[in-house]
């Protein structure tokens, strides 16, 4: 009989779902085929064993697979992670929260540093352009090439940025020291002062060009620079009168050498009154610019000795002073650099201030000029 030779030892399969499937098949076959012997009394004791067979085969079929039940044991295990993560995200929101007031509190305590500032701008970078890659900027690969020649600012003036880049390469090839002639700029452009902005491939190119020889400056004038990076600091409550504004090269070697045993390294670039009104003064600010951030912060945060005083610092930010043309009275430049109409500074005519017929009239109406800039 098929059914028989289908229930034959090693051919039923081995998948419990798979097997019940057939056993229910072979039964349902079985009761068929007994169904022409109902007479017998044989029939009846057979027909309720089939029958509940092919009962216990619907339970079996009736029951999850094991591919649904891993599903299901997946899907649940997947929800416990995420409400593990979820409950870590809250607590460490928690903590946020809990340290801000405390963070924020000692950064408002804390010296404004040279370090802080380019924290703070990399962060409002970042904020504005949440979906750029961070890349180094224009700036950290930018030389600026001081010019104090007259006619060679008007003569450049006409040149395009290739001819000016060009200008540049052939002068540092020119050069014997090898660290300098493999060099090539790769953009230049001339600023609104007249100076030369040069953009070489890296930052290690530009400060290897503004540690070495400048002498491939000179192709844009005897007087030509290389303008260096300095970190300045405002130092409080210095005697007007301890310093020869005449002589500032001597008021830097003098507050260097005072200043050695709290800033070894320290190389003190520049030096002068915070504002010109400064030597009226009993006691003034005074600017000093180094040439590292690092000694900068130092004296931020540990103060200055002049004159056996200990005296405190804080950063000097030269973008906060306001720049105010005199040719033609806006703001942000300043007269050398204008090619505005002229403009005077009391009755807003087309003339210098210093030639109005007005300014000794104190009954003149003033008219101021148009500060549409600001």
């Amino acid at each position: 009989m098929a059914a028989a030779d289908a229930l034959r030892p090693g051919d039923n399969p081995l998948s419990l779902y798979e097997h019940a499937a057939q056993l229910r098949t072979q039964a349902k076959q079985l009761l068929d085929d007994t169904g022409e012997h109902r007479r017998s009394f044989r029939y009846h004791t057979i027909a309720s064993l089939i029958e509940s067979a092919i009962r216990l085969c619907d339970k079996a079929l009736g029951q999850p697979t094991p591919a649904e039940l891993k599903a299901v044991v997946n899907s649940v295990l997947q929800t416990a992670n995420d409400i593990k993560d979820t409950s870590a995200i809250k607590r460490t929101t928690d903590t946020i929260n809990t340290a801000a007031p405390a963070a924020q509190q000692n950064i408002q305590q804390s010296p404004m540093t040279w370090a802080r500032v380019a924290a703070l701008r990399t962060a409002a970078t970042a904020q504005a352009q949440p979906n750029l890659a961070p890349s180094p900027t224009e700036k950290c690969r930018e030389l600026v090439i001081k010019l104090t020649d007259r006619q060679m600012i008007s003569h450049l003036r006409s040149q395009t940025p290739t001819h000016l880049k060009e200008h540049i390469n052939r002068a540092l090839k020119s050069q014997t020291d090898p660290e300098v002639n493999r060099i090539q700029i790769v953009a230049a452009k001339q600023l609104r002062s007249g100076d030369i902005a040069a953009y070489t491939r890296n930052q290690q190119e530009k400060d290897t060009l503004q540690e070495s020889v400048h002498d491939w400056v000179e192709t844009f004038g005897g007087s030509a620079r290389i303008v260096t990076q300095t970190y300045g600091v405002i130092v409080h409550g210095v005697h007007t009168k301890s310093i020869d504004p005449s002589d500032m090269e001597n008021a830097i070697k003098l507050l260097q050498a005072e200043n050695k045993p709290l800033l070894p390294s320290a190389e003190i670039r520049y030096v002068g009154w915070l504002t010109k009104a400064s030597t009226n003064k009993r006691a003034s600010s005074l600017v000093v610019e180094f040439s590292r951030p690092e000694d900068a912060n130092a004296a931020i945060t540990g103060g200055m000795v002049w004159q056996a005083e200990m005296l405190s610092c804080e950063l000097y930010d030269r973008t906060c002073k306001v720049k105010q043309c005199f040719n033609c009275q806006k703001y942000g430049h300043i007269g050398t650099q204008c090619q505005a109409p002229q403009a005077c500074g009391y009755c807003a005519g087309q003339h210098s201030s210093k030639d109005c017929s007005q300014k000794e009239d104190p009954g003149a109406e003033r008219s101021n000029a148009d500060n549409s800039t600001y």
